[in-house]
């Protein structure tokens, strides 16, 4: 037999022989072992000790020895604690999706660096309307090259167009294609400094209604920088998959100006959605974050029409200047300014 002075001796079986509170030897299966010190995670060491009959220097030992057959303490509690919330249908489900698993969430850490772009926003001159003041565009072109932009948008409604509306033409400053497209040919034009894009709207459309003609696409094509992305939507092309879609529309506005936004995200499939949406059409200006999608509606370079007045719908002139921080295809930080006219 072992020494008298050892406290604590394997068996053949298994057991473990201890002293109890009186002193006396007692064998512990491995049982016993996970039973008192499941009470005393569960309930705390004093009240094992005493629901058990044994002494704090044995519960040491049978943690020691708890320790070789179940790991770590702690983390032994912690699986008890989950299993007191959930039933094992629960577990089962949870195991199954991989929540509890690193495969569930992503682990990584996360940098926000990157590289910066930092794009100029604008939407709805209407060019050839008397409500269109050649001033608002100059003066967003001169706050453009001071914040040393990298692209220019458009997101449509280039012109004023020609509609069948009764007395639309006395709205007018510029009447047909013609000197339309001179006119607005000439406000892009003054914009040289870096590439620049542009999509049609629903007035620019008219010309296509009425004689098939592609005004925002001539325009485009005339001047050395600009690119036409496309009918009512276009990307930009940006390095590295970050995708900004211009978005113009012939819907109508909401009471809630995020409304029209919201409806246009849900809309999108989700394979298909950009990083960044450019909304025009609606003459109003808001930033919201949908669906992780970083979403604008433009304003416009257009002030309140008699018409919009009639049907009491506001105008919100102004332009956006947006940065995007971007790391491979995702926008780490987003930082925008809006720069409104008041007329």
């Amino acid at each position: 037999m072992a020494s008298a002075t050892a406290m604590v001796r394997r068996w053949p079986c298994g057991r473990r022989c201890d002293r109890d509170s009186g002193g006396g030897l007692t064998v512990a299966s491995e049982d016993r072992i996970t039973e008192v010190v499941d009470r005393a995670l569960e309930n705390g060491d004093a009240a094992a000790c005493e629901a058990f009959g044994i002494a704090a220097e044995s519960l040491g030992r049978y943690k020691r020895d708890y320790r070789a057959i179940h790991g770590d303490l702690q983390h032994r509690k912690i699986l008890r604690d989950i299993s007191t919330k959930f039933t094992d249908a629960e577990l089962r489900a949870i195991v199954k999706s991989g929540a509890f698993t690193p495969g569930g969430i992503s682990v990584r850490p996360v940098s926000f660096e990157g590289e910066l772009v930092t794009m100029g926003v604008v939407a709805d001159t209407h060019w050839g309307s008397k409500f269109s003041p050649a001033v608002w565009w100059d003066s967003a072109l001169e706050e453009f090259r001071r914040r040393k932009i990298d692209f220019l948008v458009h997101a449509g409604d280039v012109t004023e167009g020609m509609s069948q509306r009764p007395g639309h033409i006395y709205e007018l400053s510029h009447i047909g294609y013609d000197e339309q497209k001179e006119y607005a040919t000439s406000m892009l034009a003054k914009w040289t400094d870096t590439p620049a894009y542009a999509v049609d709207g629903n007035h620019d459309r008219w010309f296509i209604k009425s004689s098939g003609a592609k005004i925002v696409k001539d325009i485009c094509d005339a001047l050395p920088n600009w690119t036409f992305l496309g009918h009512d939507t276009g990307v930009v092309p940006i390095e590295g998959g970050v995708k900004v879609q211009l978005w113009h529309g012939e819907d109508g506005a909401a009471y809630a100006l995020s409304y029209r936004v919201q409806k246009i995200v849900e809309s999108i499939a989700g394979g298909t959605k950009p990083n960044v949406l450019l909304c025009a059409h609606a003459h109003k200006s808001i930033y919201t974050f949908l669906r992780n999608i970083h979403c604008f509606e433009c304003g416009c370079l257009q002030a309140q029409t008699d018409w919009m007045r009639g049907t009491r719908k506001s105008a919100y002139p102004g332009f956006w200047v947006v940065e995007l921080v971007i790391s491979g295809c995702e926008v780490k930080s987003i930082t925008s300014t809006w720069y409104p006219f008041y007329a």
